[in-house]
């Protein structure tokens, strides 16, 4: 998925492409969960999110000003 930043918007927030880069990997993981055994076999189990469309990027919260959720 491309993301295409408003730089303007960006600097009245004293936001950076960095910023908005660890908001992403905040929201967007895959981590391990645990494994499920038996005598015969072994799986570990991952969890992740469900961030597949774009709306939902749109709703990560890259940082508060003043109280306010900067998306």
């Amino acid at each position: 998925m491309r993301i295409l930043l408003d730089t303007d918007r960006l600097a009245a927030y004293r936001l950076t492409t960095q910023d908005v880069e660890d908001a992403i990997r905040r929201s967007n993981l895959e981590l391990p969960a645990g494994r499920i055994e038996s005598q015969q076999r072994e799986f570990s189990v991952t969890s992740q999110t469900n961030l597949i469309r774009p709306g939902q990027f749109a709703e990560i919260v890259v940082k508060t000003v003043n109280g306010f959720p900067v998306k």
